[in-house]
Parts: C-alpha cells; structure tokens; sequence
C-alpha cells in the first residue's frame, strides 16, 4: 500500500497529504473513501483514441483491465444495478424510470449500516432506483420523467461532487457520467462526437481527481472506474461483443498493471466493499479483486 501510495504521489493522481485517522473502526480497510466512477459506454479503446489523459494517468497509478464484462443484458440500468448489488441476476430488467427503489442489499447499505456516509450522483432519472430513502444520503440528478435533465450533466455532477467530497468525505460516492451513451446512440460509437463525448467526460474525470486531491483525505481515498456497457454503431444490446466490453481501473492499486483474471461487473461490489473493510453483501456473485486491495 505505501508503494501504491508513493506511485500515486509521482503520478500526481491524488496529492500526498498527511494520514488522516480512520474515522470508523475498520481495521481491515484499505481505504477510508472510495469514489466509483461509471462513464456510461465507454468503450476501452476509446480511451487512447480520444486521448482521455486523465483516464490514462488513473491506469498508470493503478490496476486495469480492458476487457472486463457486463452480464446479462448490456443496458444502463440492469448493468448499475449489477454494480451496486454484485449479483448478475437481480430482477431489474428494464430500462427506465418504472418501478421502487431498490429493495435489495447494496454496498450503500453497507456504508449506511456501518454509520458512514455515501452519495450517489447520476446523469439519468431511472438511476434514482439505486437509492433507497435516506441511503445514500445525498443525491444528484435528474428528476423522474427526465425533469430538470441539465441537472445531470456530467460537467454539473462534477462540479456538485468537487463542491461536496472536500467538506463531506463521503465514504462511498458513485458519479455517473451519461455524455457518451447519448453521443453514441445520436452519432456511432467511435464517431468523432462519440470521441468527443468521451473527452468531455475525462474532463469531469479530472475535476473529480482534483477534488479528491485537495480534499486532505487522499491518502485515505481510492477511485474505481468502470463502464455499463460498450457499443457498436448506435446501439449496444447487438449481438456484438463490443456491447459486453468494458474498461475497469482502480487508483492507486496494490499491484499495478494489467489484472491478470477476468473481471465483471458483479466484481465491483465486493471490491468496494473490500477496500472500506465493510462485510460482503449477502450470496455474491462477485469477487474482489485483489490487485486492487
């Protein structure tokens, strides 16, 4: 970890800044934050063909994968609700601002049971299922039926999570970020808007690392990106494997590099919940990947 650490301080990541005293007894964490990013279908390969430097740099200080999987049907929606829960099959299998919240445990559970604090800041209104009354305890985002729709753009959440993390420290944040799976669909996946779409949300990427930088707990914070899904020309639930592949990153990492076994997206949770040093959710599917611990 103090290797992870010092590679993090020369890549310029995250800043080095004193260690800040756990502020739960959680004596098998790894990290005291950790803020999970989801760009909304991203491809891997978009990454070096729209030059993301920061996407790029949050690989060089941590462990990646470029060919991690989405399970079942690669949608928004099904795909987040994977990520939070760790289970690829979790009866969510529409698309849209139908249905309660979710009554399954997640990892907000997790950090609300254990006393901490979470947030989750969304690009669209049907990601509003993810949070139950009062978990997380902060919620950004478009209203259902899609009002007040700039309120989730992914310069808007970025900028709500810098004013917010440096004052609140939440223990789990979850920014999603909506730019190129709208591109995609109006323009093709790989189409120059499409590459454009992917730089702006590296943008919103970078604001959220400086906020973790100035926020005196960077020592103590880890980030997790990932995607919901890929796509081919406009559309990602074909046939095509490209709907399925997605990247996974985590900074700064134990081991470095390339993750040497398959990944999913029902990998998420576990590893989340193994950097706080929370218990796992109930039947996982998943499992945390170690590289990142």
């Amino acid at each position: 970890m103090r290797h992870a650490l010092l590679v993090s301080c020369l890549t310029g990541i995250l800043a080095c800044t004193p260690a800040a005293p756990l502020h739960s007894a959680r004596p098998d964490a790894v990290a005291d934050h950790v803020v999970l990013i989801v760009v909304d279908g991203l491809r891997p390969d978009a990454i070096a063909a729209a030059g993301a430097a920061q996407l790029a740099r949050l690989m060089d200080a941590g462990a990646f994968s470029m060919s991690a999987r989405a399970l079942g049907t690669p949608e928004t929606l099904p795909s987040l609700v994977t990520v939070v829960t760790g289970l690829a099959e979790h009866g969510v299998d529409w698309n849209d601002d139908r249905g309660p919240p979710l009554s399954l445990p997640t990892v907000f559970t997790r950090v609300h049971e254990a006393g901490g604090r979470s947030a989750l800041y969304v690009g669209k209104s049907k990601l509003r299922l993810l949070a139950p009354a009062g978990m997380p305890e902060v919620v950004h985002g478009p209203d259902p039926g899609n009002r007040r729709w700039a309120a989730g753009a992914g310069a808007t959440l970025a900028a709500a999570f810098a004013r917010e993390f440096p004052e609140r420290r939440f223990d789990l944040a979850l920014v999603h970020l909506r730019e190129p799976d709208y591109v995609g669909h109006d323009a093709g996946w790989m189409s120059p808007a499409y590459l454009d779409a992917v730089r702006a949300s590296d943008r919103a990427v970078g604001e959220i690392l400086r906020a973790v930088r100035d926020s005196g707990v960077a020592d103590r914070t880890r980030v997790l990106l990932t995607s919901d899904h890929g796509g081919e020309g406009t559309r990602h639930w074909s046939r095509s494997e490209v709907s399925w592949i997605v990247p996974w990153i985590c900074a700064p990492a134990a081991v470095r590099g390339t993750i040497g076994t398959p990944v999913t997206l029902q990998d998420v949770a576990p590893t989340v919940l193994g950097l706080l040093g929370l218990p796992a959710l109930p039947a996982p599917q998943g499992r945390p990947i170690k590289e990142c611990l």
